[in-house]
Order: C-alpha cells, then sequence, then structure tokens
C-alpha cells in the first residue's frame, strides 16, 4: 500500500493505492460522472484505491488527482522488473466501440481521437486530459482510440473500462524485464 498527498492553491489530494487489490474505491470527489469513471479504473483495473479530494474546478481535480494516481503507479512499480509492461484492450459499450493501448516503459505520451463535447455537465476534454496526466504521472505511453464513439457517455466510459483492462494487463506478472535495453528509464 503506498500513499500519495498533494496540495496546491486548487487542489488538496490524497490517495492510498494497492496495485494488487479487490477492485474497491473508498471515497468520493463530488463529481458523480468522474467518481463512476473511478469506480470503472479502479474494478476492472483489480487496484484498490482510497481517495480525499477538496478542490475548486472540475477540470483542476481530473488532472490532478489522476496525476497523483500514476505517480503512486509509478513508485510502485519501481524498475518495472516483473511486470508485462504492454497492454491492450478493446472495449465494446452498446454503439460505442474503443481502444486503449499502454506501454508502462518510461515514456510519458497520450494520444486520443475522441471528439470534445459534454457527458454529465464535465467536458470529454477534461475527462480525456485526465488520462493524459495519467500517463505523466505513471510514466506511460496511452493511447485511445474511438473506433466508433456513438453515444459520449458510452465512448467515455468504455474509454476507462479499457484503459483499466491495458493498465492490469501491463501491471500483471512478467518472468523478466520487458526491454532489449536491458533497463527502463524510470524516476524511482
Amino acid at each position: 500500500m503506498i500513499e500519495v498527498s498533494r496540495e496546491s492553491a486548487e487542489t488538496r489530494i490524497r490517495l492510498r493505492l494497492e496495485l494488487r487489490g479487490t477492485g474497491s474505491l473508498e471515497g468520493r470527489t463530488g463529481l458523480p460522472f468522474f467518481d463512476h469513471m473511478l469506480e470503472q479504473l479502479v474494478f476492472h483495473s483489480g487496484i484498490d484505491l482510497e481517495v480525499k479530494a477538496e478542490w475548486d474546478l472540475a477540470h483542476h481535480l481530473l488532472e490532478d488527482l489522476l496525476f497523483l494516481l500514476g505517480r503512486a503507479i509509478s513508485r510502485e512499480l519501481g524498475d518495472r522488473r516483473g511486470i508485462a509492461r504492454f497492454g491492450w484492450s478493446a472495449i465494446p459499450m452498446d454503439e460505442s466501440l474503443v481502444m486503449t493501448s499502454v506501454d508502462l516503459g518510461g515514456r510519458a505520451h497520450f494520444s486520443c481521437n475522441l471528439e470534445g463535447g459534454q457527458v454529465e455537465g464535465l467536458a470529454v476534454d477534461d475527462l480525456m486530459h485526465g488520462i493524459e496526466a495519467l500517463a505523466r504521472g505513471s510514466l506511460a505511453t496511452i493511447h485511445v482510440i474511438a473506433i466508433r464513439a456513438g453515444n459520449l457517455h458510452h465512448a467515455v466510459e468504455a474509454t476507462y473500462k479499457s484503459l483499466a483492462l491495458s493498465l492490469a494487463q501491463a501491471m500483471g506478472p512478467s518472468p523478466e524485464l520487458r526491454s532489449t535495453k536491458g533497463v527502463v528509464d524510470v524516476e524511482g
């Protein structure tokens, strides 16, 4: 179990994370749809997460909380020995189909083709920017490809579920370091 926190003029966030958990989320942010996405991320990745957050704007909450979650994941993974490193998943949700891929190899990058709009009072751009912050915090490459967006609620939910399964696969066990260089450059 690792605990991380961040205090700024915009947010005060404390997270407790267990990578090999049961998929449970404790605590709420006050943004029901974002809480629902956190539930999907936690449940489908198999991590346990406890959240305490105070914030001024939704954009700041999504960015800071997911960056902090990424940082906690990175610290727990350490030098990346013993994990699969790569993961991908495609999730259908009614008319929507979204694929994500993850590389936990120490290079922070994010790309996404999901178009903007509003979902339950939150900007899709902010929800995706949160995933970009997760990529920065975890030193991961994350690609989100909306093969068929359809209803934005379904597309965003499929994104978070697919991301969770991709992370679970990438954090899964491997008998060796997954790098032909023999090292993964991560902050430790």
